[in-house]
């Protein structure tokens, strides 16, 4: 791997935003926070059946550093912790609650090194890269290179690797490998073998696909899922 290693520390709504040098729509945010919080097991997915899912805290794991608009969606299991949601139904409430508005705050904040804002970005609502950010960005395309190269070496001989690659990088791996793309796909086999391993050891629930090869759909700037 390389020396910097932004994928891990940024969050996928900022690194989305620097390879962009803009905002992006709020769905956009939103779908991938989600399921950045699902990759990193922040939140587990639960497979009731083959169109049930539902989604819990996991409390082996709770979040350190939460920014504010994932606050917005851990704060459904702050008073119980054990209530499971139903992964439509969930998600449907977040897209009535979400504030695209705080994401932007708090992207501003998190990446205030790396932006400017003259008066037309003011008016615009936007911002660019000063030379610290264009720094970044190449830092982050180098990176998303050496993570494709990472899981086309181990993607075949350790399951347990891309796992752990998984749980770091949460739903920027999907930026670095592309969503459609067929390396995402077999990452998502990788993952459900572990789990079925897991499952088999351990007698735990099905937990199902995480990426976008799996259960829980990433396709344009919906969030689409099955079930209720």
């Amino acid at each position: 791997m390389l020396l910097t290693d932004h994928l891990s520390t940024l969050r996928p709504a900022e690194v989305l935003s620097l390879l962009i040098e803009g905002y992006r729509q709020s769905v956009t945010y939103l779908k991938f926070t989600l399921q950045d919080l699902i990759l990193r097991e922040k939140l587990l997915m639960r497979k009731a059946a083959p169109d049930r899912l539902y989604l819990s805290l996991n409390e082996q794991s709770i979040p350190e550093n939460v920014r504010e608009y994932e606050g917005m969606i851990l704060k459904y299991f702050k008073n119980d912790p054990d209530l499971e949601w139903p992964v439509k139904t969930f998600i449907n409430e977040l897209g009535r609650t979400w504030k695209n508005r705080l994401v932007k705050r708090e992207i501003d904040k998190a990446l205030a090194p790396y932006i400017q804002k003259t008066f037309i970005h003011k008016v615009t609502g936007d911002f660019s890269l000063n030379p610290r950010g264009h720094s970044v960005k190449a830092s982050i395309l180098a990176e998303k290179h050496a993570v494709r190269g990472y899981v086309e070496d181990h993607y075949l001989r350790s399951n347990n690797k891309i796992k752990a690659l998984t749980i770091q990088r949460g739903a920027n791996l999907m930026i670095a490998l592309g969503e459609d793309s067929n390396l995402m796909k077999q990452v998502d086999g990788a993952l459900g073998k572990v789990a079925e391993g897991r499952r088999a050891r351990n007698g735990e629930p099905d937990f199902g696909g995480f990426g976008c090869g799996g259960d829980f759909g990433c396709n344009g700037d919906s969030i689409g899922c099955g079930g209720d």
